[in-house]
């Protein structure tokens, strides 16, 4: 039987080069049963897919890496960029199984499981992309900037804070989370922080986190031209979900909800006979 997904992810550790990358496992009760690779947006960590965990309900196994420069691998040194986080993820895949899997990425991380999803080594059983960023198929319009893009987040990385509540209030203060905080995305959340006393901060290394937000938005990437031959692909955005946004389509019960049916249709594969469309859209 499965661990209860509200539980502590068992932590997981890859070799890679600088040192090792982080992460989380939630089992599946059968260790038969697939595996789900999911990779977090520019500035969060592994603890954001813990709604997910939930939705999945030990049908599948989850694992989740904190990308380099972040979080458990705030350590680790640069460069990042997309090629360099795509090799620590399918490190990290490696770490976790020898067989297919399915991979999974919100915000930038997309658009870096989508990358390692190109690889045929990685032996991808379907990409799940939900609401990558920045997106030249997106319904917005391209960002024009990388502070248009991500502005909100990477000022926040260079603040400081007299205690942890003060870290949540901001992010009290967006619309999706004036309701509340639940214990999963608090937990997420307060993953973020490292500190003592009256001082803490995020737990990121600034200049690397910057530096992929600037080449991102550079790439100018697009979900209608990242589909690896042979892989089942669904995106998702906010719209197909509602009363979500782009935070609580991961940070929330009915997100999850949508991105684990995502998964499950993934995995199923078209229907016998049907064609296979490039991206399969949700929105």
């Amino acid at each position: 039987m499965a661990p209860s997904p509200f539980a502590e992810p068992e932590r997981i550790d890859a070799p890679v080069p600088g040192g090792v990358l982080g992460g989380g496992l939630w089992p599946a009760a059968t260790a038969s049963a697939p595996t789900v690779v999911a990779v977090h947006d520019l500035t969060a960590n592994h603890l954001v897919w813990g709604h997910l965990a939930v939705a999945l309900g030990g049908r599948l196994t989850l694992a989740a890496p904190d990308l380099r420069g972040r979080a458990r691998s705030a350590d680790l040194p640069g460069p990042g960029g997309l090629e360099h986080h795509a090799d620590d993820v399918a490190a990290f895949v490696d770490a976790v199984t020898a067989g297919p899997v399915v991979l999974v990425g919100h915000g930038y991380g997309a658009w870096v499981a989508a990358r390692v999803a190109g690889r045929p080594a990685t032996r991808c059983a379907g990409l799940v992309l939900v609401d990558p960023v920045p997106d030249q198929a997106a319904p917005a319009p391209y960002p024009s900037s990388v502070d248009a893009a991500f502005g909100a987040d990477l000022h926040r990385l260079g603040r400081t804070y007299p205690n942890r509540d003060a870290y949540l209030a901001g992010w009290a203060t967006r619309p999706a989370f004036r309701s509340g905080v639940d214990r999963l995305t608090r937990r997420a959340l307060l993953a973020d922080l490292y500190g003592s006393g009256f001082l803490w901060r995020p737990m990121v290394d600034p200049e690397l986190v910057t530096a992929d937000a600037r080449e991102v938005v550079t790439t100018r990437p697009d979900a209608r031209a990242v589909a690896p031959q042979g892989v089942a692909v669904e995106l998702l955005r906010p719209a197909v979900v509602a009363g979500t946004d782009h935070e609580t389509l991961v940070l929330g019960d009915a997100g999850a909800g949508a991105v684990a049916a995502a998964i499950e249709r993934v995995l199923a594969g078209p229907p016998e006979g049907a064609p296979e469309p490039d991206v399969a859209t949700a929105d």
